[in-house]
């Protein structure tokens, strides 16, 4: 599986994780309430 870097930013005034990752692809981002479940997401939507 390959390795890619993402880069994790908290909005605090939008209570939101943002994932970003010009290494998976440009203008790829995730978003979630959650830090957890960002993670998890990331992992799922990261191509193999």
């Amino acid at each position: 599986m390959p390795e890619y870097q993402i880069d994790l930013i908290s909005d605090h005034k939008a209570a939101v994780w943002i994932a970003t990752s010009q290494a998976i692809a440009e203008n790829w981002f995730l978003e979630s309430g959650f830090l957890g479940a960002l993670i998890e997401r990331a992992r799922f939507a990261a191509p193999e």
